[in-house]
């Protein structure tokens, strides 16, 4: 758990707090204090949001290099090769990841990965094919497990400057964690070369 783990959990709280403050306060008849009160959690909210789309903004992506693991918590994911097979107007590109749990203590898996993705330099998004079922990003792994999984794309011929994002399942529509928003194409990348 990062510190801004720990900062989104303590304004969440805050603002939980403050919106129970204000029903007790509205089932006491005092609508307009209520209201303020909730006028403040909803602020609190919203400044905290725009923090996190100023730092994402403000920042350079995280570029990790091939072999070298992205961790998020004890849930590890890198990219272990990469083949190109170039055609007529695409290049077949199949990656080989590499997802581990590195705790020692329990199993582990990554929720809110929904899969992996190649972005080139002008920002354009290519998913993975679909076809024969391959190994979820969320696999339930034991203590010290890895498991490879591949990944196969189609990406046109003159794209360049690839690399692979994590995608991720949000609840909210919106980023609420700083440093681990994808907005602006400024998220994490593993580098395939």
């Amino acid at each position: 758990m990062t510190p801004y783990d720990l900062l989104f959990i303590l304004v969440v709280l805050t603002a939980a707090i403050t919106a129970i403050a204000a029903f007790v306060i509205a089932l006491g008849g005092k609508f307009l204090r209520a209201f303020k009160l909730l006028t403040i959690a909803a602020t609190i909210l919203a400044l905290y949001v725009a923090c996190v789309y100023l730092a994402t903004a403000s920042s350079s992506p995280r570029l990790i290099a091939r072999n070298t693991p992205f961790c998020n918590d004890d849930w590890c994911l890198s990219v272990q090769a990469v083949t190109r097979n170039s055609e007529a107007v695409f290049t077949r590109y199949d990656i080989a990841l590499n997802i581990s749990n590195r705790a020692r203590g329990r199993a582990q898996r990554e929720n809110s990965a929904s899969d992996v993705f190649l972005e080139d330099s002008k920002g354009n998004r290519f998913d993975p094919l679909l076809g024969t079922p391959e190994v979820p990003l969320n696999v339930l792994l034991q203590p010290a497990q890895s498991v490879k999984a591949l990944r196969h794309f189609d990406v046109p011929i003159d794209a360049q400057d690839l690399r692979l994002g994590i995608g991720h399942v949000n609840i909210l529509p919106f980023c609420t964690v700083i440093g681990q928003c994808d907005a602006f194409a400024k998220g994490t990348r593993l580098l395939l070369n």
